[in-house]
């Protein structure tokens, strides 16, 4: 579990980094060279083989005393996945 809690932190450190280089008036360049697909959803096929996501992303969503910048990238992910 402790794999996949870090997996959170870093795409939601990743995301407050990309905001705040958006406030920028240079622009700017952002290469992942570890990333996997772009987007899909969490209970797709591809992702149910291991279902790690019920372990780390998913205990998050029901939670309502997470830090600002936790929730932000939370909503976005559940917005993402409604329909899975």
């Amino acid at each position: 579990m402790l794999v996949v809690m870090a997996d959170v932190l870093k795409h939601t450190v990743q995301s407050l980094i990309i905001e705040f280089l958006k406030e920028k008036e240079t622009p700017f360049l952002y290469l992942d060279t570890h990333a996997g697909a772009g987007r899909y959803q969490l209970t797709a096929r591809h992702a149910g083989k291991t279902e790690e996501y019920l372990e780390g992303i998913a205990r998050l969503w029901q939670r309502d005393d997470l830090p600002t910048e936790l929730a932000a990238y939370l909503t976005v992910m559940i917005k993402l996945n409604a329909k899975g």
